[in-house]
Formats: C-alpha cells, sequence, structure tokens
C-alpha cells in the first residue's frame, strides 16, 4: 500500500457533486451534505470528456462540521524534540440532525501540538488530531447502507507559540523582560490551566486559549470538527453539456510554493460555492438507488456490521491514520519541517483554503476529498467485479472552422477531381494499338529493325548499361512510339522519323485494343521474355 499521506495525484480527478444548503446553527460551521461519486475509470481522459454516466460508482458524503470544543482538564507538556503534548477532556454543544449522539461521555483528548522552534512570534503551526469515537455517536451520511458507520472526530489546532515560549505560560514564572533565565519546570511534566483561559465563540468555530505577557502574545486555537469518511458503491447517474480537463497543481516560482487556486475551486473549498459544472465536475442526480434518510437511533442497539466487502475507502483510510498515530503535521508554507507527515502539495492546498476562508470544515473536507480518491483509484484496477454502464462522451474531430480553411480544402479536391478526369479521358481517347496486361503482345510491339540490336544484346544488360550504350550512338536522344506499319501489317515500336500514319482498323481486335494502355510493369516482364527468345 502506498503512503497516501506522504503522496499527491498528479492530476485530480473529475468526480459527480450533489450538494445541500448547509445547516445555519448557532455555533457551527457546516459545509453542508456534499455527496461525492467517483467514475470507475482510470484514465483522465476518459473522465474529462464524460458527458453522461449511468452505472456503479463509489459514493461519499464527504460532509464536514466544526464547533467550538469546551475541554476541561487541559494540561501541556513540552517535549525536547519540539512540540507539545495537549491532555484533557473534550465536550461540545448540540449539534442537530444528522450528528447523532447516544452517549454524553467525553472525548479523550492526547495530541501532539507543534510549536515553531524559532522565537519567531506569529508563526503559525497546525495539526490535525483523530479522536477514538465511541459507537453511540454518528455523524449519518444519507448513503445506503449503514449511514452511521466511518463518523470521525478531528482536532486541529493552529498554534501561534515559539517552542520556547511555552515555559512562560505560567503566570508565576518571571516575564522574560525582566531580566529572568526561562525555567524548565514544564519539561517532563503537564501544566494544567483553567478553563477561563479558554475563550470560546470569539471566531465561531474556534476555541482559544491566549496568554500575554509584556510584549508577548501567544495563542492556541481549537476546533472539533466530524466527518463521515464511509463510502458505497451504487448505481448513479450523472451528467455534463460540457468536457473538462483535470486539475493539475502548477508550480509558482515567485512564491516558491503550489499554485493550488485552480484545485480549491474544483474542490468547492470557498466561502461562496460555484456549480459543479463550473468547477469541471458532473452533476450527481439525486435517486433511491443510493440516498436515504438519517434514521436516527434512540438506543445503544445498533444494527451489524457492514459487508465485508464495503466501506474499503474508509477502512484503508483508518488504518492509514492508525499508522500515524491519528497526528497530521502541517508545517507552516514555504518551510521544511521534519515532523511533516503530509505531502506539501495536501498541507498548501489545507492552509491556502483556511488562509481564504477562515473555515475549518472546507479545508478538512477537501483534504479527505482527495484522500478518498486517490486511495480508489489506487485500488481500482483489483477489483473484479462486472456490471453495465452506460457511458455518453464527447468525441474531437479535425474539421475546418472558417471559410477561409473551407475553400482551400473544397478547392484542393475539385482540382484533384478535375486532373484526373482528364488524365483518365486522355488515356481513353488516345491509347489505341498497346493492350494493358497482355506481356506477349508488348514483347512483339517492342521488337523492330529499330529496337532489334538494342534488344538483342540487353538480355544480360542492366538499365544503366543500356542507357549508356544508347548514349554512345545519340539514340537516347530520339523519340520512340509503338505504331502501326501498313507494309509489315503490325504494330511496333520505331522511331518518329521512320513512322507512317496508322492505318484504321475495324476488326474486333483493334477496338479492343483502343481502349488500352501501354504499362510500364510490361516492360519490365519483357526483359524476362526476351532474355528466353535471344540467349547469348
Amino acid at each position: 500500500m502506498f503512503d497516501i499521506w506522504m503522496s499527491s495525484p498528479r492530476e485530480f480527478p473529475r468526480f459527480a457533486e450533489y450538494s445541500e444548503t448547509a445547516n445555519s446553527s448557532r455555533g457551527i460551521v457546516d459545509t453542508g451534505p456534499t455527496f461525492r461519486a467517483f467514475f470507475p475509470m482510470r484514465m483522465a481522459e476518459n473522465r474529462s470528456s464524460l458527458r453522461g454516466y449511468k452505472g456503479p460508482a463509489e459514493v461519499t458524503n464527504s460532509r464536514v462540521i466544526c464547533t467550538s470544543p469546551i475541554v476541561t482538564d487541559f494540561r501541556i507538556k513540552t517535549m525536547d524534540h519540539g512540540g507539545a503534548i495537549i491532555t484533557g477532556k473534550v465536550d461540545w454543544d448540540e449539534i442537530p440532525a444528522p450528528f447523532d449522539r447516544i452517549y454524553t461521555d467525553k472525548l479523550p483528548l492526547n495530541c501532539t501540538i507543534p510549536a515553531s522552534g524559532s522565537a519567531t512570534l506569529g508563526r503559525t503551526e497546525l495539526s490535525i488530531c483523530m479522536f477514538q469515537v465511541s459507537p453511540g455517536i454518528a455523524l449519518h451520511s444519507g448513503i445506503k447502507y449503514n449511514s452511521w458507520v466511518g463518523t470521525r472526530a478531528f482536532l486541529i489546532t493552529n498554534t501561534t507559540i515559539p517552542q520556547q515560549m511555552f515555559r512562560v505560560l505560567h503566570s508565576n514564572i518571571p516575564d522574560p523582560g525582566e531580566g529572568s533565565q526561562y525555567s524548565d519546570i514544564m519539561l517532563g511534566g503537564f501544566d494544567r490551566f483553567p478553563t477561563n483561559k479558554m475563550d470560546r465563540h470569539s471566531e465561531i468555530p474556534w476555541t482559544r486559549l491566549r496568554v500575554t505577557k509584556s510584549s508577548y502574545q501567544m495563542s492556541l486555537d481549537m476546533t472539533l470538527c466530524w466527518i463521515n469518511m464511509g463510502s458505497y458503491s451504487h448505481n448513479i447517474e450523472a451528467f455534463s453539456a460540457q468536457d473538462a480537463p483535470e486539475t493539475s497543481l502548477l508550480w509558482d516560482k515567485a512564491k516558491k510554493g503550489y499554485y493550488t487556486d485552480g484545485v480549491i475551486s474544483m474542490l468547492g473549498a470557498k466561502n461562496i460555492r460555484e456549480n459543479p459544472e463550473h468547477r469541471g465536475l458532473m452533476n450527481l442526480r439525486e435517486n433511491g438507488e443510493w440516498r436515504t434518510t438519517y434514521g436516527l437511533y434512540s438506543s445503544a442497539e445498533w444494527p451489524d456490521e457492514f459487508p465485508a466487502s464495503s466501506m474499503f475507502a474508509y477502512e484503508t483510510l483508518r488504518t492509514a491514520l492508525d499508522s500515524i498515530n491519528g497526528i497530521i503535521q502541517l508545517p507552516e508554507k514555504f518551510q521544511w519541517s521534519a515532523d511533516a507527515n503530509l505531502h506539501r502539495a495536501q498541507s498548501e492546498i489545507f492552509r491556502d483554503i483556511l488562509q481564504d476562508t477562515r473555515n475549518p470544515a472546507l479545508a478538512l473536507q477537501a483534504l479527505f476529498t482527495v484522500l478518498i480518491e486517490m486511495i480508489y483509484y489506487e485500488w481500482l484496477p483489483v477489483f473484479t467485479v462486472e456490471d453495465d454502464c452506460t457511458i455518453l462522451a464527447s468525441l474531437k474531430v479535425l474539421g475546418p472552422v472558417r471559410w477561409t480553411g473551407f475553400i482551400v480544402v473544397a478547392s484542393n479536391c475539385v482540382v484533384h477531381i478535375v486532373l484526373f478526369s482528364i488524365i483518365a479521358f486522355i488515356f481513353y481517347k488516345r491509347t489505341s494499338i498497346s493492350l494493358l496486361g497482355s506481356f506477349w503482345s508488348a514483347a512483339s510491339q517492342v521488337i523492330s529493325p529499330d529496337t532489334f540490336k538494342i534488344v538483342e544484346n540487353a538480355s544480360e544488360m542492366t538499365d544503366s548499361e543500356v542507357l549508356r550504350a544508347l548514349r554512345r550512338n545519340d539514340d537516347h536522344k530520339r523519340s520512340v512510339r509503338v505504331c502501326y506499319l501498313a507494309d509489315a501489317d503490325r504494330s511496333e515500336a520505331r522511331y518518329e522519323a521512320n513512322t507512317v500514319p496508322d492505318r484504321p482498323r475495324r476488326d474486333k481486335f483493334y477496338e479492343r485494343s483502343r481502349r488500352s494502355y501501354f504499362s510500364v510493369s510490361d516492360t519490365a516482364e519483357l526483359h524476362h521474355q526476351i532474355g528466353r527468345f535471344h540467349p547469348h
């Protein structure tokens, strides 16, 4: 299995999308139901020319809901190699349907957050930490079947605290401006902070820990996001009125980073989302083949597990999260970090979305859409299930687009037809003696008193040797034609000076010979025949 965290697609595959209005409840940021279907086509050109599709596809709801977390028993422990560990318990305000919460237990917080090794303030370090969610909590996807399976919670942290500044968070630590040395009291132990230092709803959906010491201002922003990473194979219908080349990441030399605007627009990660076709995607038609009601549960009795053949993308992604202990480090843009475990392209897309929109739900939605797509197309060749589908695709053909091009092409065709007709007419009218394909007739006509000496000596000579022999006698300057000789009562090859007008013939043989041509291939056969009649 490839490392999905340290990989990035060369081109971002085209998919179909159907979305609904986001929930506007107070205290949350919601992308709204966003159903996305991935086509079982590996070639980019096949997806780009797609106008209609009806058949099986992988469907997922990439909806993300973020809220300000309520953190209690909050503690920080710095680490020698950089960064810190935060612990505590996380709760949240009520989230409306389709979010379902049966148990009221708080989520245990144990995450690693990065911190810059530089003393430069204002530099941000991002990380994403995954929680282990109990079965009694679900964000229903609205996709058949088992729409509750695949729910995961993520804590996104935005740190603007340099590494050494962790040591002055306690109020009893001397201010750096007083000339005292930093204390390492936090190293090897956890420092607890009262909840009144947590500023919730200052900017939904973030919870901020802010500490100010003289000219130093440090903060740690946190938001709790929910997503259902489940995906299932269903029969879908998708349509589009236009082709759309797939988007790729371009390198910007000026800022020494990726130009992410095209990818962000395609993923719809903007505050105002455009129509799917305007973003180069296809429209996904909502139907009962894959859509289901949310069906919230009021007890702890959950349905049976999903089939083993389903949810492959979710299972693969869950395993990948376990491989990095559920921590995704996103280093600051333009800066390499040994702690980073996410491809730079993916990290820059996430950061650019967060910077432009201040919406962590859109950033997380874009990240996991790309990850699920990468997993899907990586595993697509190993699937052996066959099913019927109907595809409507465009086909590009070359043709004149202006009258100038049409006139040039048409004129060439007309001139070609006219010239061919004239040549065919001349051959038909002027050919009167030689018969096409008649080797014996051709051999007989070539042999004459004027050509006998040449024919007699040419049986073992090449064409070049015959030409040199003719040049010695200046015979190559004289024209030869096949004509009818009345004295000999036969047709034969003669020099122009020795010819007489053809005798008109009316017999059947003559009428047929007028419609024949003298073929160059006949002369090739002639050498063979003459060699047999005139051996040395």
